[in-house]
């Protein structure tokens, strides 16, 4: 992974929180002879992982259309604030897998990529007639850009000071979206369907909006499988029939 995705991920284990339902803390259970039920921990990043949204998002659609031949999975996917996310993951083993990186010290944590060029992640300018392309980044020196307040003292703030740029940070992403809409800002860094998605959510016009292209990076859907799990093996071998079968 590069630094920019580096860095987001920072930004989702430190930024992003939603509350996890207590109904949902129960140990895993297979409740017949044809259906494995899990729990997964999640945090909330829309249009990819939200407890509002169906399916509980993108991420988990696409991992369903995976095991949709290998019958049968339910989850139960519990919506955890990152820091407890990442003290829940070192700390217990009644969880089947989570879509974030997990501690480094759980080695037991087995990674699959489910999908290639899942993540486009970049930046986004009020859009002009000229490509927008995220390079030379000496050229934007005196531009503002908006990271997430997360990313402070990051890589990617450091990079952008180097060039001659004004770093601004926000707590989240809608914030940065109406600062470039009323001109407070030059450029915002986030995922690009997250930034279309909650200019939708916020009323703004997504046709005024330009993300970087070919964006700063692309990333695949990653899983992070907890090997203690009783359905571990079973899950990664549906996952890899799955992947097989997948055009």
């Amino acid at each position: 992974m590069s630094s920019l995705i580096r860095d987001l991920q920072r930004a989702f284990v430190l930024t992003l929180a939603v509350a996890a339902s207590s109904t949902l803390s129960a140990a895993t259970e297979r409740n017949d002879s044809s259906v494995f039920r899990a729990k997964a921990v999640a945090i909330e990043y829309p249009p990819f992982l939200s407890p509002d949204l169906p399916g509980f998002g993108r991420s988990f659609v696409v991992l369903q259309q995976l095991l949709q031949q290998h019958c049968c999975w339910q989850f139960d996917p519990v919506f955890l604030p990152p820091p407890r996310l990442l003290k829940y993951t070192r700390h217990n083993d009644d969880w089947l897998f989570s879509f974030m990186p997990v501690p480094a010290g759980r080695t037991d944590v087995m990674s699959m990529s489910l999908q290639s060029g899942y993540i486009k992640s970049g930046f986004f300018r009020l859009r002009k007639d000229s490509p927008f392309i995220w390079q030379d980044l000496e050229r934007f020196s005196g531009k503002r850009v908006v990271l997430m307040r997360a990313l402070t003292e990051s890589n990617t703030e450091k990079r952008l000071v180097s060039a001659g740029m004004t770093v601004m940070t926000v707590n989240h992403v809608r914030q940065g979206l109406h600062m470039l809409a009323t001109g407070r800002a030059d450029f915002v860094q986030a995922l690009e369907e997250t930034g279309y998605y909650f200019a939708a959510e916020e009323g703004l016009d997504a046709e005024a909006l330009q993300f970087t292209d070919p964006p700063a990076a692309v990333y695949p859907l990653t899983l992070y499988i907890n090997r203690r799990h009783p359905l571990a093996e079973s899950f990664i071998r549906a996952l890899q029939a799955g992947l097989q079968d997948t055009p």
